[in-house]
């Protein structure tokens, strides 16, 4: 039972993924991924699409406290028709904390965000494979833009810690397009695909894939359209706590691959980079 404040047919297939069934989670994944068409389709249309019976798609609805399947796609539709202003999220993220403080709030937001995510990842069981590429790689390239271009930093620090040659792509006017053209067969790219930034990688992504480049995408629970062009997807869960999205998930996320391709790593080249840093502590750093 949700807390009286709606936040639309998507939001809340994402809050609640982690207490669903199998064959909730059947039908979750398909709505998220064919939600405009879903929002016209008959109980039997989508019931046969999914691969379950209708009852399922009714218990389904009353899971998310929407009664009946027609309350169900009235209310996807009015999601598809009409996207909350900035004003509005602020106002429903208000409704929120009426009993409880912003610390507590973002405390438990976070929290969530970081359950789900950590469930996805583990449904999938994508990161031992990940991790796998990224040592097998000759070369490893890691993509961000906008507000992942800091994720996209910290990412490529972590995996010097563990590999030889680890490059961030910088995407501002297309200037990464030389460097990305560049790969080829043996190396693998991270890339950092969240909503509105797709467009920029549409043409490079296929013909990385041609070029068996090992691609690894960052991207959110219900935006995984890119999914089939890569060997590996990592859905993020990165619900607003208050006019933003919190990037601490994808951190978490981050941190987790970084320790699986650590578990993967030779001793020598971790010892490399260690005696390495101790020669710059020595060398450039100041009151250290």
């Amino acid at each position: 039972m949700w807390d009286g404040v709606y936040d639309g047919v998507v939001n809340q297939i994402q809050a609640n993924y982690g207490s669903m069934t199998t064959i909730q989670r059947k039908i979750a994944d398909y709505i998220v991924k064919n939600s405009s068409a879903v929002a016209f389709m008959t109980l039997e249309k989508l019931a046969a699409e999914v691969g379950s019976s209708t009852a399922s798609i009714i218990r389904f609805s009353r899971f998310l406290n929407l009664g009946g399947y027609a309350d169900f796609v009235q209310e996807l539709r009015k999601e598809l028709l009409q996207k909350d202003s900035v004003p509005q999220r602020l106002y429903k993220n208000r409704k929120r904390q009426q009993n409880s403080t912003l610390l507590q709030s973002n405390l438990n937001n976070t929290v969530n965000n970081i359950q789900l995510t950590s469930s996805h990842i583990d449904a999938l069981g994508c990161g031992p494979v990940a991790a796998r590429l990224l040592t097998e790689a000759k070369r490893i390239f890691v993509y961000g833009t906008c507000s992942m271009t800091g994720v996209a930093q910290y990412m490529t620090a972590s995996l010097r810690m563990n590999h030889n040659n680890v490059n961030q792509l910088m995407g501002v006017g297309g200037i990464y397009a030389d460097d990305a053209l560049s790969q080829s067969e043996g190396d693998a790219i991270v890339i950092f695909l969240f909503p509105r930034y797709e467009f920029l990688l549409l043409k490079l992504l296929p013909i990385l894939r041609k070029k068996q480049v090992k691609i690894i995408v960052f991207t959110t629970l219900i935006y995984d359209s890119i999914s089939p062009w890569a060997m590996c997807s990592f859905h993020v869960a990165w619900l607003d706590s208050q006019l933003r999205d919190s990037l601490t998930s994808i951190m978490f996320a981050v941190d987790y691959i970084a320790s699986e391709v650590s578990a993967r790593t030779g001793y020598d080249i971790q010892e490399r980079y260690a005696e390495n840093m101790e020669e710059m502590v020595s060398t450039f750093y100041v009151g250290i």
